[in-house]
């Protein structure tokens, strides 16, 4: 989360999860050898686009994790799109306007 968000985004998520809308996960709790390859395939293509170093680590992971467990991303940057540009997966961007 950036600063100077994190008030705004607790509002929201706090309302999502009061209606059920999400769940909170950690991702190293569902971290298996398969999400690591997913996300260091992820990275792989990120690269052949130029575009490597859009996305970080902990992104990666946490996409590659909400793919296995077929969930939605909710982000607040977009490094998410960058990502599901090249994994085809759903990510819904929080907008602060």
């Amino acid at each position: 989360m950036r600063r100077g968000h994190a008030g705004v985004a607790r509002h929201l998520w706090q309302s999502r999860l009061e209606r059920g809308l999400l769940r909170i996960t950690v991702v190293t709790r569902h971290l298996t050898p398969g999400i690591e390859a997913r996300a260091v395939e992820v990275q792989i293509l990120l690269a052949e686009r130029g575009e490597h170093r859009s996305a970080s680590v902990p992104d990666l992971l946490v996409a590659a994790t909400a793919e296995k467990l077929g969930l939605t991303v909710l982000a607040v940057d977009t490094d998410f799109d960058l990502i599901a540009q090249v994994t085809g997966r759903r990510v819904e961007t929080l907008d602060f306007a």
